[in-house]
């Protein structure tokens, strides 16, 4: 569902925990930490960037596959 909505050209705010998830779909990321905004960029970026996601996110992706 998600896809199809991404095709037409549809904008959605995805609030999700799942980083994985988040990342497969995302064009661009905020992350928040109690309750402030404390990065934005690039979806791309953040999946990319192993040191950040462990700044961020306390974890990495690469961790959890």
């Amino acid at each position: 569902a998600f896809r199809e909505l991404m095709r037409s050209d549809t904008t959605v705010l995805l609030v999700e925990q799942n980083f994985r998830f988040a990342a497969s779909l995302g064009d661009h990321a905020a992350v928040m930490d109690d309750g402030r905004i404390v990065h934005t960029g690039p979806m791309s970026q953040l999946a990319a960037d192993t040191a950040l996601q462990t700044r961020l996110l306390g974890l990495s992706l690469a961790s959890h596959q």
